[in-house]
């Protein structure tokens, strides 16, 4: 489960990348285009989307692993 959990975890990187966001156009003293703000959008958005990926792939692996043991002690069982 600890990968599963670490791939959870990263799900809240999101925040630290808004953040940065909020301080690129509001706080810095760079202006920053309106491309540049974009570029960097698109690629929050991509590293969200492959975090989740990578989380949900993680669970797969986690169910089919206890699927695996739950049915072999319901073999064993019987």
């Amino acid at each position: 489960m600890n990968k599963l959990e670490e791939a959870m975890g990263r799900l809240n990187h999101i925040e630290q990348d808004i953040e940065a966001m909020i301080y690129a156009i509001g706080d810095s003293t760079r202006r920053f285009t309106e491309d540049e703000l974009l570029n960097m959008l698109i690629g929050m958005n991509q590293l969200h989307k492959t975090r989740y990926e990578m989380m949900w792939q993680e669970y797969e692996v986690n169910r089919n692993k206890y699927d695996s043991q739950y049915e072999q002690a319901i073999a064993q069982s019987i």
